[in-house]
């Protein structure tokens, strides 16, 4: 399972699943890859290992993720920072029909299913995809909510 969920070549879905079973068996082995996976440098790629292992260890009760998550809770802006490529700006109305611009961060487990859902053309909670990091009323991003993209994640709108 370990060498399953290791393999960037595998689907996230098949990665997720062996993750789901190694986090089960609590043994010295996995934890130690899991702390090893939360320090990667690696910002390529694309399955967001150090995230999974962070909840995974967390999950695990792991003291070590503990410890880790005030250094992810400090860095989480930075980090979607990076990760812009996985921001995804639209335009639609919101449930009362008001028209409204949303930022929202999508990983890349999810995109397929929310690319799917925004072509349904029907109703969806953007939550159920991902986070919205900014959103506004309007025709346009409002000049408040482009300053906050700016300052926040380094983001020119």
């Amino acid at each position: 399972m370990l060498h399953a969920f290791q393999n960037k070549t595998l689907p996230s879905d098949t990665r997720d699943e062996a993750l789901v079973y190694l986090v089960a068996t609590d043994n010295p082995q996995v934890v130690s890859a899991l702390r090893e996976g939360m320090e990667t440098k690696d910002n390529t790629d694309s399955y967001d290992l150090r995230w999974r292992c962070f909840f995974a260890l967390n999950s695990m009760g792991d003291s070590y993720a503990r410890q880790k998550h005030r250094f992810f809770a400090k860095n989480e802006d930075k980090f979607l920072a990076q990760q812009g490529h996985q921001i995804h700006k639209l335009k639609a109305k919101d449930s009362t029909g008001r028209w409204a611009y949303y930022f929202v961060h999508v990983e890349s487990h999810n995109e397929q299913a929310f690319l799917d859902a925004l072509e349904s053309n029907r109703s969806i909670d953007l939550e159920d995809f991902g986070e919205v990091v900014g959103s506004c009323y309007g025709e346009q991003p409002n000049d408040e909510l482009q300053a906050l993209l700016k300052n926040k994640y380094g983001f020119d709108v």
